[in-house]
This record gives structure tokens, sequence and C-alpha cells, in this order.
């Protein structure tokens, strides 16, 4: 999602998150499923999505980096460790996406004072 698409009027909340964090779908529906609830195992969740653990791994990756998600550790009474997996709440996300077009806006009214100077340099 670029810019133009999202300012069209058929853009949705998800759009936003497709442009700001570059998330695809697959994120998108995994973070939608992780909203539901309960913590998870990243297994369990490629088992109830029908998809690759390694691409579940991945996806979850994408969204700790864009803190959309949050990771617990547990660690078994036998030894060894488990992560467990959740959405963080749509309010959380909202404060973090709020900041960062905040960022976005400040760079970009910078690249605006400088645009004339920069293209008529260019000549």
């Amino acid at each position: 999602m670029d810019m133009q698409g999202l300012m069209s009027e058929s853009s949705r909340c998800a759009d936003l998150l497709r442009c700001a964090y570059n998330l695809g779908e697959q994120e998108l529906e995994l973070y939608r499923f992780l909203g539901g609830g309960q913590a998870m195992r990243s297994d369990d969740i490629a088992v109830s999505l029908g998809r690759n653990p390694s691409s579940i791994y991945r996806s979850l990756q994408k969204l700790l980096s864009c803190h959309m998600v949050n990771r617990r550790t547990v660690n078994m009474e036998g030894g060894g460790y488990y992560h467990l997996y959740s959405a963080r709440g749509a309010q959380a996300v909202k404060k973090d996406l709020e900041a960062c077009v905040g960022e976005w806006k400040s760079r970009v009214d910078e690249l605006l004072e400088m645009f004339e100077k920069e293209m008529e340099g260019s000549r």
C-alpha cells in the first residue's frame, strides 16, 4: 500500500497498518486472529490457521518489531521454555501508529522545506 492508495475513499484501517509498517495480508490475518483472546504458542497458531510454522514465526517476528504483539516466555518444569504470543490491544497499537504518522509528517514537512532548493539545484 502506498500513500496515494491510502488517500483513496475506499481505504480501510488495515491499509494504514500496511502502509505504516509494510505489513502483508498474512501479518494482518495473524494480528486479527491473536486479537481473539488467549495467548498462544506459534506452533498452535500455525495449526489453527493451517499455515507453515516457519511462516507464522516470520510473521510474528514482524508483528513484534512493529509492537503489535506481545511475547511472554514460559519456563517448563523439566527444563526448556516456550513463547506465548498475544495481540496488543487496538488502543495501544493506535497510539503507536499515531506516533509513527506524526514522525512521518515531520519528515515530510522537512523534505517539503528543501524541495524547491533540491529540485532547482538539479538543473
